[in-house]
Parts: structure tokens; C-alpha cells; sequence
């Protein structure tokens, strides 16, 4: 019988039991973030990592991502609530064997809002402090990010991250105007502030005159009313600053900020 010799090339087959390695490189772990930053990360395997996914607040794993990914356009950052987040890394080999990691980050998408209070002041006849108050502690905010109509402003001080105080020196008699606008300070999200409401305090140093009048008469012989008028609204006017002499002075009555009457008998 016939007797052949073959060869035989056995090609050998590796058994893969380890798990790839994923892990994070940015940012830090409570990290503030609004969406726009990107995660960083890192990976490894004893043969290949084929790919990486990404979840948010388990949403579960989209497609392949590449290291630099902007947080925004992972599965689940839309739904995700305000605060804490988790963000899950998947990496797989081509058994496929999986590896995971996990970061956790503040979610903050809520810009911060400003006000300018002046401590009640609609008029003055004085410089006075203005108090800028964020809704949360911000950075990069100075006094170049107020702008300020009729007046010069001095004294800048942080009294915190969120708080800060300037005195105003009006200029001329009118209106004192402070505002600041949107997108000049940010939060540790870098969420940029909104437009604050303008503020606007009178500056009049001008004394109101007064006149008293007695509706014509110069002679009486009854009792009459003395109509007492101011130049502008005043405050603080009663009928004990009436100076009198041989009379009594009987239903005061403010008729309005600037005018008021008086009952008066000889």
C-alpha cells in the first residue's frame, strides 16, 4: 500500500482572561461642570482595547468615544437633575472582556443672577455704597464689569465670592446709574452671570424752598386756611415746625409729598 507523509502547522490559540483597564485623567472627581467640558481618560489591555463607551446616571452605554469627549453629548446628561452625576466608562476587548470606571461631578447649568442694591436709597445728596450680590459664589468679576452713568466709582472690595461693595460719588444733580451685564463673571461651572437690573438713585442737592400762603387775605376777621407749599416732595414736614404767634393752628393736612394745609385761628 501506498504510504504518504503529510505536515501539519498548528497554529496556536491564546486564551484571554483578563480584563482591559479604563480610567479617568479629567477632571477631578466634584468637578463643577456645565456640559462643555470634556472628559479625559486612559486605557489598557494585555492584547487591544477595541473600544470605549460612556453613560451618565446609568442611561446606558452609547456608541464608541474617543478621550476628549464633550460631557454633553453623553447618553444621559439631559436627563440628568442639577447635582451630582456619576459618568460610567465601559472598555472592551475583542472577546469582548469589559473594564469600568466611574467619576462623579456636579451638574450646573443655572447661570448665576446679579443685583445692585443701593441700602434703600432713590435719592441722595451724598456718595453712598452700592452692594453687588451674585446668587453664588463667582469669579472674575471686578469693578471695570460695572458700568456707571454720572458718577465714579471707588472702593471696590470682595466682601466674599458672591458679595461685593463699591462707593458711588455722584457727579451732577440726576439720575445715578449702575449697571452690569451679562456673561462678566462665572460660577465653578463657568456658567456666565445674567444682566442685573439696572440701578438708578436721584443725586439732588438743590434745598427745597417753601412758601406759605393764606389764599390771598391780608386782613381776617375769622379763622382761615394757610396753604403751605414745598418746591419738591419733602419728608419729615409736620405741623410742629409751623412757627406761630397769636394764633393756634388746627387740621394739619398733607396734601400731597409737597403741599400741605393748615387751620388757622387769630
Amino acid at each position: 500500500s501506498d504510504e504518504s507523509t503529510y505536515s501539519f502547522t498548528v497554529q496556536g490559540i491564546c486564551e484571554d482572561i483578563t480584563n482591559p483597564s479604563v480610567w479617568f485623567t479629567s477632571p477631578a472627581a466634584g468637578t463643577y461642570v456645565n456640559g462643555t467640558q470634556t472628559i479625559s481618560f486612559g486605557s489598557s489591555d494585555n492584547v487591544a482595547v477595541v473600544g470605549v463607551q460612556a453613560q451618565i446616571n446609568g442611561a446606558g452605554y452609547g456608541a464608541d468615544i474617543l478621550t476628549g469627549v464633550a460631557i454633553n453629548t453623553l447618553p444621559g446628561w439631559l436627563a440628568a437633575p442639577e447635582g451630582n452625576i456619576t459618568i460610567d466608562l465601559q472598555a472592551r476587548d475583542s472577546v469582548p472582556l469589559y473594564g469600568y470606571a466611574a467619576l462623579v461631578l456636579v451638574k450646573d447649568t443655572i447661570q448665576p443672577g446679579v443685583t445692585i442694591d443701593s441700602g434703600g436709597l432713590t435719592h441722595t445728596n451724598a456718595a453712598f455704597t452700592a452692594t453687588i450680590t451674585f446668587t453664588e459664589d463667582v469669579t472674575g468679576f471686578d469693578v471695570s464689569d460695572i458700568t456707571e452713568a454720572n458718577c465714579t466709582l471707588s472702593g471696590f472690595t470682595a466682601v466674599s465670592g458672591s458679595v461685593y461693595t463699591v462707593l458711588v460719588t455722584p457727579g451732577a444733580e440726576g439720575a445715578v446709574t449702575l449697571d452690569i451685564a451679562a456673561g462678566v463673571a462665572v460660577d465653578a461651572a463657568t456658567n456666565g452671570n445674567t444682566a442685573a437690573a439696572q440701578l438708578s438713585v436721584t443725586y439732588d442737592i438743590t434745598q427745597p424752598g417753601v412758601s406759605i400762603d393764606s389764599g390771598g387775605l391780608t386782613y381776617t376777621n375769622a379763622a382761615f386756611t394757610a396753604t403751605i407749599t414745598f418746591t419738591e416732595d419733602v419728608t419729615g414736614f409736620i405741623e410742629g415746625d409751623i412757627t406761630i404767634a397769636n394764633c393756634t393752628l388746627s387740621g394739619f393736612t398733607a396734601v400731597s409729598g409737597s403741599v400741605y394745609t393748615v387751620l388757622v385761628t387769630p
